[in-house]
């Protein structure tokens, strides 16, 4: 059930099946930690060049990442991510918890962070899971507001908002919890009229948690709080 203790279950962790189009992870992310060191940012002396950092940080109409971390942090991130959710899908944990932390090194995102607290409260490690929601959801209401009108984006805010809440259940605060689930109810609302951006490459499939999900997690803090 969803309330089972998180040992014992795996919240919204981004879905992995067998239909999924087989990528060679481990090519993708030498690749890109190659693009990564030979970046004049990360010059082994330390010096930057100002000029080509400049360029990197230009923005334009339609791409509000700098350009460096668009093309070079982002997809490596979401590959050593996508390597972390193949491997616990086949129980490999410890491989899992790796690349998650390699992953956030490189893009401190709102995905990677919760990724990181589900692998924390499957651990039986309440405490460290809610510190990663908690800065999840602290750097989206940080983030510039016109990413909010991406689906990706709005999907890991769901995500977030929902694995807190399932978190809050099982250590006794139900109220906070229905204010997540309530968080999540709306993410997926705003979701049907959100932006797809290139950019995301459909990183919302298998992000944003079911609807059913957040009712029955709903009902049971409902129940929860009727026993209180």
């Amino acid at each position: 059930g969803i309330c089972q203790p998180p040992r014992n279950r795996a919240v919204a962790m981004p879905h992995i099946t067998k239909v999924t189009l087989a990528r060679d992870w481990d090519a993708m992310i030498a690749r890109g930690e190659e693009a990564r060191a030979a970046h004049p940012r990360r010059a082994r002396d330390g010096r930057v060049d100002e000029t080509q950092a400049r360029a990197d940080d230009a923005v334009d109409d339609d791409n509000f990442y700098p350009a460096h971390h668009r093309y070079v942090a982002c997809p490596l991130a979401a590959a050593y991510h996508a390597r972390a959710c193949a491997a616990f899908a086949r129980g490999d944990r410890e491989d899992a918890r790796t690349d998650v932390d390699r992953a956030i090194a490189v893009d401190r995102s709102v995905a990677h962070l919760t990724t990181r607290g589900v692998l924390l409260a499957c651990e039986g490690d309440a405490l460290r899971a809610r510190a990663a929601y908690d800065e999840a959801l602290a750097i989206a209401e940080r983030t510039e507001r016109r990413r909010w009108r991406y689906r990706a984006f709005i999907a890991s805010l769901a995500r977030a908002h929902y694995c807190r809440g399932c978190l809050r259940i099982e250590t006794g605060d139900p109220r906070g919890a229905l204010d997540d689930f309530d968080h999540a109810r709306q993410r997926l609302e705003e979701m049907a009229d959100a932006w797809v951006s290139a950019r995301d490459g459909g990183a919302s499939i298998g992000l944003a948690p079911p609807r059913d999900w957040i009712e029955r997690a709903r009902a049971a803090a409902l129940r929860r709080l009727s026993l209180a």
